[in-house]
């Protein structure tokens, strides 16, 4: 064998460990999230007949789970990414409308963005867009909705698969339009919530 074959092999040995590496270090590509925490509005803007008022609520909270996918691919920002289908319900009490809870159902597609570090700590930012079923009183309207989050992971040694941590999430969406009792009133709809987060890779 000639130098120039050597040196082509032992290059082509070394890009197919880096890769292997690379693939270890990303894999395995699904994951299952759950999360849940506190969660707050700005105060509904409700309009009736033109007429519009601002309904404030208590802080309430927000649970939900996520099916989540690493692709492993060496392509530069997409080796930092992953995709999420989530699902979450929000409760918020409305003591100035005889008691009645705002409550929302809301599916959503995230893509988040992985901050390389060189210890357990992951920091991450991502996005999401689909849609939200606010229910008042009984009475529910589906509209787009959209979110931004930011968060923080730890990956303990004692448990390699999983992923613990923090974050704040904004969500917003269109106006909600609920008929309640033959009424037409829409609300303006968009929550705050700190949520602790789990990940569980399989």
């Amino acid at each position: 064998m000639n130098k120039l074959a050597a040196a082509s092999l032992a290059i082509l040995a070394t890009s197919l460990i880096a890769t292997s590496a690379h693939a270890e270090k990303r894999w395995p590509n699904w994951y299952v999230g759950l999360h849940g925490g506190w969660a707050m509005d700005d105060g509904y803007d409700a309009t009736t007949g033109g007429v519009t008022t601002e309904v404030n609520t208590d802080g309430g909270g927000i649970i939900g789970a996520s099916l989540g996918y690493v692709p492993p691919t060496q392509v530069p920002f997409f080796d930092m990414t992953r995709y999420e289908l989530e699902y979450s319900y929000r409760n918020n009490d409305n003591s100035a409308a005889g008691g009645s809870d705002f409550e929302s159902h809301t599916t959503m597609l995230n893509m988040l963005v992985d901050f390389k570090t060189d210890n357990r700590w992951n920091p991450y930012v991502g996005g999401g867009v689909g849609m939200t079923s606010l229910d008042v009183g009984g009475e529910d309207d589906s509209t787009f909705a959209w979110q931004l989050m930011a968060g923080l992971e730890y990956a303990p040694t004692i448990m390699p698969m999983t992923l613990w941590g923090v974050r704040y999430r904004y969500l917003g969406a269109s106006d909600a339009d609920i008929n309640n009792g033959g009424i037409n009133t829409e609300y303006e709809y968009d929550s705050h919530s700190i949520e602790a987060t789990a990940r569980f890779r399989f």
